[in-house]
């Protein structure tokens, strides 16, 4: 079995620009380079689409922290210190996780 390689984006547009360069199938220049025919199609797919997806793009999104509002109305048992996230997920959902003591 071969063993496999990473590849850069730049990389893969090259390889495809060959493939579409030569008369050859998929199946056939894909054999003749030990590549997986599955993962040549999704870059190839990749590239015409116009997207830069690369294995090292994280699908991670930024979080930023803010302090949580005080209130002043809330019993003293209820209310909450430390760092807290807020997730508002469309107009009815929103998940509250709190790390610290109620004061």
């Amino acid at each position: 079995m071969p063993h496999r390689q990473r590849r850069s984006a730049d990389q893969w547009k090259v390889l495809i620009a060959e493939y579409e360069q030569s008369d050859e199938t998929m199946e056939s220049f894909c054999k003749r380079r030990e590549l997986a025919v599955s993962t040549f199609s999704r870059w190839r797919g990749f590239i015409r689409a116009g997207e830069q997806h690369t294995p090292e793009r994280s699908a991670f999104k930024q979080v930023v922290t803010t302090a949580p509002p005080i209130n002043d109305q809330a019993p003293a048992a209820t209310r909450l210190t430390g760092p807290q996230i807020v997730l508002n997920i469309g107009d009815q959902i929103t998940l509250s996780i709190h790390t610290g003591d109620s004061q």
